[in-house]
This record gives structure tokens, C-alpha cells and sequence, in this order.
């Protein structure tokens, strides 16, 4: 049991974390005891330096407070003044604090009895000064000769105790020096030892712990190399480098295992890749041909019809409004000339639609009215639509709405924008669309049957219907197309008006169509 748990503190131990901890804990606490005798030392020469030359200050101090406590005197002779009374007072009062110093205590030594006197002649000169303020002595030249010789006697007896007491304190700084000196040389020198131990130490810790792991390093160059089947063993591995060793030959293990199993999918992965791309390209191809097929469905029979009807007004009227109409007339002619290849901005659709409604109205007269409101907000330019999109909706609700009532009706193409989306409507008064004329245009086919493909071909009206319907479709086919979406459009019928709403999604921008 015992010897359980003393292999158990003897691994403890060998981990290579404990021994760095107690390492520096050692160190620290080397580091603390030798930083600690030099406060204290030094603690002490500050202590013993501060005394140095506190006698010579209190020397000037005096000196200072005497000359102060002169001058007031004198200026209280020459103006009898109450404010320099008051000074004189108070620089008495500060002179005999500052004398309080250089009273003794305790044993007499030469520098002692010198201080006494120096004391015992300024409290004469004080109490001189002051029986001559005060009157109790009259401002005779024999007085005034007597303050002065006081005076002189305590400036050149403070001088002399401050040379004798300059002399005493450059002794004893000269002896701080030496103790400072010899203090900062022995603080060296175990500093120095100190570092040369850690370095040591450190160095042996290195050789320790790299040793193994360079021997390590070389058999991961043969991993490196494509040799898996190996194994590393060291005896002076121990902890964590130990641990390093054992969590390696797992990883070649691991390596083996998984290289082998890579090896077995790889080829079937380049396999299902090639099958991967021929599928896309097979999907674009078709998707292409599908657009292609879209865009070639458009029937040209309104535009050759609107031709038609410009050549006849030509012939029988000649004015303004046969020239605009011929105007709008070309103008649609060369849009469709240009194919229907590519998108197109939604400035330009809604240029184009303005141009197919006043053919309309010229055809039709007052039976259309036509407005737009566009929210400026809006940059239309910057909104993408596949060509001939606007103009076959437009006609879709005109010939199923406004043209099914005799007295006409009302197209109108607002655009506006929410958070998410640009919202293109087309609107139109007059009968509401058949859910099944709407049917017929959202489903992905249309299809005819015999009789109704015969009175498309017999029937010109009933041809220009079905024909409206199919450019509609294409249109939807070719938006959903190209926004990858079949929620782009929708028809519907609100407080009897019927809309075909497009949604454009606000985050595509015109360069990535």
C-alpha cells in the first residue's frame, strides 16, 4: 500500500511542471532573503543619514530666524508702526520655538555645552530686543551697541558650531559611503551567483527536456518521409515528455489507420467528383438552352401590327399625333430588334412600356389612361430585369381587364422598396382576370388542345390573346430564371384592382446578373 503511494508522489514528482515549480519557488524565496537583507540594510544607513546633517539645519534655521527677528526690529525703530510691532512679535515668537531645539537632554558633551551657550546668547539678545520694544529699557546708542555685539557674538558662534558640526557630519557620511560601498559589492556578488545558478539550473532542465524531444523530432521527419509503421521508446523520458511519447505512438497508429481508409475513398471521391461536374454542366447547358428557348419565344405580331397601323395613319393624317405615333412606334420596333439577349435595367423596361402605351392610346384613344409613380428614393438603374419583361405584363392586363369593358380603364406601374425587397406593381382597373387565365400563366407549361390551336390560327383577336399569355409566361419563366426563385412574381385581384407584383431581392446588385 505504502509503496503504491510512494510511487505515486515519486511520479508526481518526475512531472516536468513540479519540478519547474519548486525550482522557482526556491528561487524566488533566494531572491527574497537577499532583497530583504538589503532593505534592512539600507533601511538602516537611511535612518542614520537622515541625523547627518539635521544639527547643521537646525543651525541655519536659527541663523535664519535671528536675522529675520533683527530686521523687524529695526523696522519697528525707524517707523513705530503697529503692523511692525506685530511681525516683530511674531518672528520672536518663531525664534524662541526654533530655540527649543537646542535645549539638552540628557548627558553634556563638548558640541552639547557649545549649543547651550548658543542657546543661552540668543535668549539675551531676545530678551534685550525686546525690554527696548517694550520700554522697559530706553533706545540709548549704548543699548542699541549692546544688540548689536549680541548679535555678532551669536553670528560668529553659530558659524563656528557649524564648521565643527560640518566636520562631525562629513566624517560620518564619509563612513555611510564606505557601508554603502561595501553593501552594493557583497549585493553584486550574490546577485552574480545567484544568476550563474539559475543559469545552471536552467541549462540542465533544457538539456533534460530537448534531449528527448529532438530524438522525437527525427522519427516524425521518417512520418514526414511516409514511414508510418513505427514505434518510439525512451527510458529518459519521463512526465510529460513521457506522456509526449506515448500520445505519438497512438497518433501513428491513428495515422496508419486513417491513411489506409483514405486510400480506399479517394478513388471513389475523383469518381463521384467527375460525375459531379458532368451533371453541372449538363444542368448549365440545359438551363442555357432553356433561356435561349424562352427569349426566342416571344411573338414579334404586335410589333408588326403596331407598324401596320402607324403606315395607315400616315397615309390618312397628316399631323403631330401621327409623327408621335410613328416616334413611339420605331422606338418599340428597334427594342425588339435588339433581341432579347441579356437583362436590362428597370429605367429602361419602364421607358419602353411608356412607349407601347401611347402606341396604345393612339390605336385605342381615351380607353387608356396610363401613370406611373416611382419612388425617387429608388435608383432604377441600378435594378435588373430580363429585356421585354414589363411590356408583355402590361399587355396581359390590358387585354384581359381594361379592354374587356367598354368605356376602358385605368394602367398604372408603381415601385417602391422595403427592407428586403424592390417592389415593381403593375396595376389595372376594369374586369377581374379568370383564376384560370392566371393559372395558365403561373404553370411551368401551356397547353393546347386541337380546337383551341384552331381557333388560334383562324382568329386573329383570340391568336393575339393567346399570344399575350404565352409572352407572359416567358416573361415569368425568365424572371424565375434568372433570380433562382419562383415567388418573384405574382397576380392577384384587391379592392378591385388586379396587380402583378415582382419582388426583387434588395441584396443582388446589377453587376452580378
Amino acid at each position: 500500500m505504502w509503496k503504491d503511494k510512494l510511487r505515486a508522489i515519486k511520479e508526481h514528482m518526475n512531472k516536468l511542471h513540479m519540478k519547474l515549480t519548486i525550482f522557482f519557488i526556491l528561487l524566488v524565496c533566494v531572491i527574497m532573503l537577499i532583497e530583504s537583507y538589503r532593505y534592512n540594510l539600507l533601511k538602516v544607513l537611511v535612518d542614520e543619514s537622515e541625523a547627518v546633517f539635521t544639527a547643521s539645519e537646525k543651525i541655519i534655521l536659527l541663523n535664519d530666524k535671528v536675522d529675520a527677528h533683527k530686521e523687524n526690529y529695526e523696522n519697528y525703530l525707524a517707523s513705530k508702526l503697529d503692523k511692525d510691532i506685530e511681525r516683530f512679535n511674531k518672528s520672536k515668537k518663531e525664534l524662541l520655538g526654533e530655540l527649543d531645539s537646542f535645549k539638552i537632554k540628557g548627558k553634556y558633551t563638548d558640541q552639547n555645552i557649545k549649543s547651550v551657550n548658543l542657546y543661552n546668547m540668543t535668549m539675551q539678545y531676545i530678551e534685550h530686543l525686546d525690554n527696548m520694544v517694550k520700554g522697559k529699557e530706553k533706545i540709548t546708542n549704548s543699548n542699541v551697541n549692546e544688540a548689536t555685539k549680541l548679535y555678532q557674538y551669536i553670528s560668529e558662534y553659530s558659524n563656528e558650531l557649524m564648521g565643527e558640526q560640518l566636520e562631525a557630519d562629513t566624517k560620518q557620511y564619509n563612513s555611510f559611503k564606505v557601508k554603502i560601498n561595501q553593501n552594493s559589492l557583497l549585493s553584486r556578488v550574490l546577485e552574480v551567483f545567484l544568476f550563474a545558478i539559475s543559469i545552471v539550473c536552467i541549462a540542465l532542465y533544457s538539456i533534460c527536456i530537448t534531449n528527448p524531444i529532438k530524438r522525437l523530432a527525427k522519427k516524425t521527419k521518417s512520418i514526414a518521409d511516409g514511414n508510418y509503421n513505427l514505434s518510439v521508446y525512451d527510458e529518459e523520458a519521463t512526465g510529460e515528455v513521457g506522456e509526449l511519447f506515448d500520445s505519438f505512438n497512438e497518433m501513428t497508429q491513428s495515422i496508419r489507420n486513417n491513411v489506409d481508409e483514405i486510400k480506399r475513398s479517394r478513388m471513389l471521391e475523383q469518381a463521384l467528383a467527375k460525375e459531379k461536374i458532368n451533371n453541372l454542366n449538363i444542368q448549365k447547358a440545359l438551363k442555357e438552352a432553356e433561356y435561349t428557348s424562352l427569349q426566342a419565344q416571344v411573338n414579334p405580331h404586335f410589333i408588326f401590327n403596331t407598324i401596320n397601323i402607324g403606315a395607315q395613319l400616315a397615309m390618312l393624317n397628316d399631323d403631330d399625333s401621327t409623327c408621335e405615333y410613328l416616334q413611339n412606334a420605331a422606338e418599340l420596333f428597334r427594342y425588339n430588334l435588339n433581341g432579347l439577349d441579356g437583362n436590362i435595367s428597370l429605367d429602361k423596361e419602364i421607358e419602353n412600356v411608356d412607349n407601347y402605351i401611347n402606341v396604345m392610346q393612339t390605336r385605342y384613344g381615351d380607353c387608356i389612361e396610363y401613370n406611373k409613380r416611382l419612388d425617387h428614393s429608388i435608383d432604377i438603374n441600378e435594378i435588373v430585369l430580363p429585356k421585354m419583361t414589363l411590356q408583355p405584363l402590361v399587355e396581359f392586363l390590358y387585354i384581359n381587364s381594361v379592354n374587356t369593358i367598354e368605356e376602358g380603364g385605368i394602367v398604372k406601374i408603381l415601385v417602391n422598396q422595403n427592407e428586403k425587397y424592390y417592389i415593381i406593381d403593375i396595376l389595372s382597373s376594369g374586369k377581374e382576370i379568370e383564376q384560370k387565365v392566371i393559372n395558365s400563366v403561373m404553370l411551368d407549361d401551356l397547353m393546347l388542345d386541337e380546337q383551341t390551336q384552331n381557333e388560334i390560327n383562324n382568329k386573329a383577336e383570340v391568336k393575339e390573346y393567346y399570344m399575350s399569355v404565352l409572352g407572359v409566361r416567358n416573361s415569368i419563366k425568365r424572371l424565375r430564371l434568372l433570380y433562382e426563385r419562383k415567388d418573384v412574381i405574382f397576380i392577384r385581384r384587391d379592392e378591385e384592382i388586379n396587380y402583378v407584383t415582382i419582388k426583387i431581392p434588395v441584396d443582388v446588385q446589377r453587376d452580378e446578373m
